[in-house]
């Protein structure tokens, strides 16, 4: 969960994930719907509060070891001393340990060792835009 913009107008944001699937869009609108209820009841926010319910896209990051196993297979990426890091999810032993395939080698690393690890969508890649480096946006 997530709360920001100006308090007489918040916006709250919450991520939904299960360990055994993703959310539907039914299931967000349902969610969505009690959560009005709730909220409206117990009058915490601002009348003018924004509600957004979805599931945790590429910019959320892992944190618990069930989101590392649910992705194995997947490509992450982390920052450590070293620097950023890019490696593929291989296993997560019932200890929470998270085995990593990088750059030809083979790691095994805690999740707290991965704070803020990210799904990646194209492995490999540096750039955050699909441009060229040297092509202009067109307006």
């Amino acid at each position: 969960m997530k709360i920001s913009g100006r308090a007489s107008r918040p916006l709250i944001q919450i991520y939904v994930d299960w360990e055994d699937g993703g959310i539907t869009i039914d299931g967000c609108a349902t969610l969505t719907r009690k959560l009005l209820d709730l909220f409206d009841l117990q009058e915490r926010f601002a009348p003018d509060y924004r509600l957004e319910v979805s599931s945790p896209g590429l910019d959320i990051p892992l944190k618990e070891a069930w989101q590392f196993r649910k992705n194995i297979g997947k490509t992450i990426r982390w920052q450590d001393d070293a620097g950023e890091k890019e490696g593929r999810i291989l296993d997560v032993s019932a200890d929470g340990a998270i085995t990593i395939e990088s750059k030809n080698e083979t790691v095994s690393l805690l999740v707290i060792q991965l704070a803020g690890a990210k799904l990646v969508l194209f492995p490999n890649s540096k750039r955050k835009t699909g441009r060229r480096k040297n092509e202009a946006r067109s307006r």
